[in-house]
């Protein structure tokens, strides 16, 4: 059974500090990230100056760690969830096409999946339809024509 190596505070902090950034690293930008953070001038001057031979050790072993647990491909980012706050910079060209293709969607799911967000954007696309569209905009429903009786129209 290996035993802990003891460290100082110090190097303890700073330790957990740089797991924290190659764990971070690793989940975000896969093996290239963790490579860019073992490889910076940073890592080396925490290796040379700041640990003794006991904590450099210890670094190149989470550096290798995080290497080695890392994926090649990180995986694209998934669109917010359910109440997450959503940013979306809504240039004119953006509230033209809102404008038109809310003439069609009856719907916020179908317009938000016109304008090509997510699923989930259904509900930014709402408050977006409410303050850049006018009444004009809203949908465009198809007109309903009631049905003729005895040869008189009901829609007079």
């Amino acid at each position: 059974m290996a035993r802990k190596t003891e460290l100082l505070p110090t190097q303890d902090k700073r330790l957990y500090s740089l797991k924290k950034r190659f764990d971070r690293a690793r989940s975000i930008g896969g093996k290239a990230a963790v490579r860019r953070i073992g490889g910076s001038d940073e890592f080396a001057d925490l290796l040379r100056h700041h640990l003794d031979a006991k904590g450099s050790l210890a670094a190149l072993e989470l550096a290798t760690k995080a290497i080695d647990m890392a994926p090649d491909v990180v995986p694209p980012r998934l669109p917010g969830s359910h109440g997450t706050r959503i940013k979306v910079q809504w240039t004119d060209e953006l509230i033209d096409r809102l404008r038109r293709e809310a003439q069609w969607c009856l719907d916020n799911l179908m317009l938000a999946r016109r304008l090509g967000f997510p699923d989930s954007y259904a509900e930014l696309v709402r408050l977006a339809r409410k303050r850049h569209c006018t009444p004009a905009h809203a949908t465009q429903k198809p007109a309903l024509k009631a049905p003729a009786v005895g040869g008189l129209s009901l829609a007079a």
